[in-house]
C-alpha cells in the first residue's frame, strides 16, 4: 500500500515505545492514507504532552481547545457521539477525524472504531527527550522517597491514559514496585490501594479532563467549576494515599502573560530561521525582525516558542508557497506575510504556580514547588540560543505530602461518643441524614430562627426556641458552635460542590466520610462534632417524637445534665430541644406538625423534672404519666 509517509528505519528503534503503525498495516485496521498528514507517523502511544498552535494539548480534549472553530451542528455531532463505544465511533469516524482535525488534535479514528495518533516527525526525537527527562525525574523522586522512608518496595499509581507513551517508560523504571494507573473514576474512588506514591504527568486541569474520566473534556467549564473538579480530583487522590503518602506533579510549565522582555541570541542560522517563522504563523505580542543575530523577546512569546507547538505542513505550505526554509534567507523570512494564528492559553491559569500552591496546600503540605528544566533540554537550548535578562522555564514541579488527617477525625468521633448527646450511632445513621445538604438545610433553620425569619410556627413555641439564641446567659457553650456554622453555611455549599461537582456521586453528599477533608478547610474540634451530632441527631428526642423509641432513652441524657449546676443543665437541655426542632424540621422538608412539636416540649419538660428532682427517675415519671392518663391500656 502507498502511503505518504514512508516508514522511516531511523525511527525503528523507537517502535516499541511508540508503536508505530507501518503503512502496509493500514488497510487490515482501518486507516485511510488520506487521514494521515505529511510529515506525520501514526501510532497507538502518544507523548504526554503536545502543545497544538490552538493553544491546548494535541493528544486530548480539554478547556484549552477552542470550540470556537466549530459550528453548532459540529458540536452537537460530537457531544452525540460516545467515546468509549467502538460501534458509535466505527459510525461517526469520518466526521470524528474532521472535528478533530479543525481543532488542531492529532487523535484520530479507524473505520473499526479505535483511536491512533499523528505523530510529526520532526518532533518525535523532542517528544522522547520531554518523556525520558519526566521519567528522570520521576525517578529521582521515587529514590528519594525510599531513602527518607527506608524501604526498597513501593505502591505507585499514575494519573495518566492507558496508551500514554509515558506508562510504557514508567513500566520499565519501577519493574521491581507495584504500579497502577489511574484512568477512570473507578480507580480514582478506590478504597484499597492504600499507595505510597501517586504521580501525575500532565497539569492540574489537564488532567481533570482526560477524557476517561468524564464527560468534561467534551464541554467548556467555568472557572468554578473547573475549581470544583480540580479539588475534588485532589481530594481522591489524598484518599488514596497511605498516611505518609506523597503526591508528585511534573508537568510543561504555562507561561503567564507578561509585558516583560529579554534579549535573545541566536548561536545558528537555523534557529534564527525557526523564530522568524514561528512570528510570522503566530500572533505574537510584537513583531519580530531579526538583526545581528539577536532580538528583543517578550518572554510569554519566548515560553510559547520553547513549548514546541505542533505546526502543520499545511501552515509552512501556505506561509512559504511551497518553498522550503533553507531555501530562504532570514531577511527574506522577515518579509513573509503574517498568518496570525492565536497564541491562546488557558484563561484560569494566569500564574499556574500560584493555581497549583492554592489547591495543593487543601490537602498536601508542600515539600517543594518550583519550575525545571532538565539537563538534557537545558543542553539542547545552550546550543541553540543564550537569553539575557530572563531564565526559561520548561516544566513545574510539585512534591507534597498527605496532610495529617485520621487522628484528628477519630479524636472528634470519640468526643462525640463521650458525650451522650448523639441521637444514634454512626452504624444506624440514615443515607439522607449524612450528607453535606442535611447539614446545610439544619444550619438554615437554625440561621431564620436567630434572625426571626421563622413564624410559621405558634409564637408560644418560637419565642422559647430562640431564647437560647438571643440570650447568652441561656445558652449552653456548644450551641456557640453551631452559630459560628450557621454564618458559614454559603463556604459549606462551596465544599459540597468541591466534594460532589455537579452531583457525579448521587444528589447527597456524604459527610461523615469527609470529615476529614472538612478538617482541611479549616472546621474547628469542636464544629466537627456539631456537625455529627447533626448527622446523629442531639439526643434521642428526634426519635421519640416520630415513634421511634420511648422516652426512657432520654436517661443518659438526663444523668449527664444532672452532671452541671441546674442553670447549666437548663442550658444544656434547651440546646437539645432547639436543635432537635431544626434536624427533624429539616428531615421533614417542613415545618414540625403541632403535635410533634408539644410532644418535645412535654419531654423538654419532662427532662427537666427528672434533672431537678434527685428523688425522681424515668420508670417513677412514667408511671406518673400512665397513671395520669388511666392505666396502660388508656395510654396505648
Amino acid at each position: 500500500m502507498d502511503s505518504p509517509n514512508p516508514f522511516p528505519k531511523d525511527v525503528l528503534w523507537q517502535k516499541d515505545a511508540f508503536q508505530f503503525i507501518d503503512p502496509d498495516q493500514f488497510e487490515t485496521l482501518g486507516i485511510d492514507p488520506a487521514s494521515v498528514p505529511l510529515g506525520t507517523y501514526i501510532s497507538f502511544r502518544h507523548p504526554s504532552q503536545l502543545r497544538s498552535r490552538f493553544g491546548g494539548n494535541a493528544y486530548g480534549f480539554g478547556f484549552f481547545e477552542d470550540y470556537d472553530r466549530l459550528n453548532p451542528d459540529e458540536i452537537k455531532k460530537l457531544n452525540s457521539i460516545a467515546l468509549d463505544n467502538p460501534e458509535d465511533i466505527r459510525t461517526h469516524y469520518k466526521d470524528l477525524n474532521e472535528i478533530h482535525r479543525k481543532m488542531g488534535l492529532l487523535i484520530r479514528f479507524s473505520s473499526l472504531g479505535h483511536p491512533y495518533y499523528l505523530i510529526p516527525v520532526h518532533l518525535i526525537s523532542i517528544s522522547m527527550a520531554h518523556i525520558q527527562a519526566k521519567v528522570a525525574e520521576i525517578g529521582r523522586i521515587v529514590d528519594f522517597h525510599r531513602k527518607k522512608y527506608l524501604k526498597e518496595y513501593y505502591r505507585i499509581g499514575v494519573m495518566a491514559r492507558q496508551d500514554d507513551l509515558i506508562l510504557h517508560e514508567l513500566s520499565f523504571l519501577f519493574q521491581d514496585h507495584d504500579l497502577f494507573v489511574i484512568d477512570s473514576p473507578e480507580k480514582l474512588l478506590a478504597s484499597d490501594l492504600d499507595l505510597d506514591i501517586v504521580i501525575l504527568t500532565n497539569d492540574l486541569f489537564e488532567t481533570v479532563f482526560m477524557e476517561q474520566f468524564s464527560h468534561l473534556g467534551q464541554i467548556a467549564l467555568s472557572k468554578k467549576r473547573l475549581e470544583q473538579y480540580g479539588i475534588y480530583m485532589l481530594w481522591k487522590i489524598c484518599n488514596l494515599l497511605k498516611k505518609e503518602g506523597e503526591v508528585f506533579i511534573i508537568a510543561d510549565h504555562f507561561p503567564a502573560n507578561s509585558t516583560h522582555t529579554a534579549e535573545l541570541t541566536f548561536k545558528t542560522e537555523q534557529e534564527e530561521k525557526k523564530f522568524a517563522l514561528f512570528s510570522h504563523i503566530f500572533n505574537t505580542k510584537k513583531r519580530y525582525k531579526i538583526k545581528e543575530h539577536g532580538v528583543q523577546v517578550n518572554i510569554f512569546d519566548l515560553q510559547k516558542y520553547l513549548s514546541g507547538l505542533y505546526v502543520e505542513q499545511e501552515m509552512l505550505n501556505t506561509l512559504l508557497k511551497g518553498k522550503s526554509p533553507a531555501d530562504l534567507s532570514i531577511e527574506e523570512i522577515n518579509h513573509l506575510p503574517y498568518l496570525h494564528y492565536a497564541l491562546t492559553d488557558s484563561p484560569f491559569l494566569v500564574d499556574q504556580e500560584k493555581t497549583w500552591s492554592g489547591l495543593l496546600s487543601i490537602f498536601f503540605d508542600k515539600i517543594f514547588l518550583k519550575p525545571l528544566v532538565p539537563d538534557r533540554i537545558k543542553k539542547d537550548w545552550e546550543k541553540r540560543f543564550s537569553c539575557k535578562g530572563y531564565d526559561p522555564g520548561n516544566m513545574l514541579i510539585y512534591l507534597g505530602q498527605k496532610k495529617s488527617l485520621e487522628t484528628a477525625v477519630e479524636d472528634i468521633k470519640r468526643d462525640v461518643a463521650d458525650s451522650n448527646l448523639a441521637g444514634c450511632t454512626i452504624e444506624l445513621v440514615a443515607d439522607y441524614r449524612d450528607s453535606l445538604e442535611f447539614l446545610i438545610r439544619t444550619l438554615g433553620i437554625l440561621r431564620a430562627l436567630k434572625q426571626g425569619n421563622y413564624d410559621s410556627l405558634p409564637r408560644v413555641f418560637i419565642d422559647r426556641l430562640r431564647q437560647p439564641l438571643e440570650n447568652k446567659n441561656r445558652r449552653f457553650s456548644a450551641l456557640n458552635h453551631c452559630i459560628k456554622l450557621t454564618g458559614k453555611i454559603k463556604q459549606l455549599e462551596k465544599i459540597r460542590n468541591y466534594l460532589n461537582p455537579d452531583k457525579i456521586e448521587g444528589p447527597n453528599t456524604r459527610l461523615l466520610s469527609n470529615l476529614a477533608a472538612l478538617t482541611c478547610f479549616g472546621f474547628t474540634h469542636n464544629e466537627l462534632k456539631e456537625m455529627i451530632l447533626i448527622t446523629l441527631g442531639h439526643t434521642p428526642l428526634g426519635r421519640i417524637i416520630s415513634g421511634k423509641m420511648s422516652e426512657k432513652a432520654l436517661e443518659p441524657v438526663s444523668d449527664m445534665a444532672s452532671t452541671y449546676e441546674p442553670r447549666q443543665a437548663l442550658n444544656m437541655l434547651r440546646y437539645c430541644r432547639l436543635m432537635t426542632m431544626a434536624e427533624t424540621s429539616a428531615a421533614r422538608g417542613a415545618e414540625l406538625p403541632h403535635e410533634q412539636l408539644a410532644l418535645l416540649f412535654e419531654l423538654y419538660e419532662s427532662a427537666v423534672r427528672v434533672v431537678i428532682n434527685q428523688e425522681l427517675d424515668w420508670d417513677q415519671l412514667l408511671d406518673e404519666k400512665t397513671t395520669a392518663m388511666g392505666g396502660i391500656r388508656n395510654r396505648i
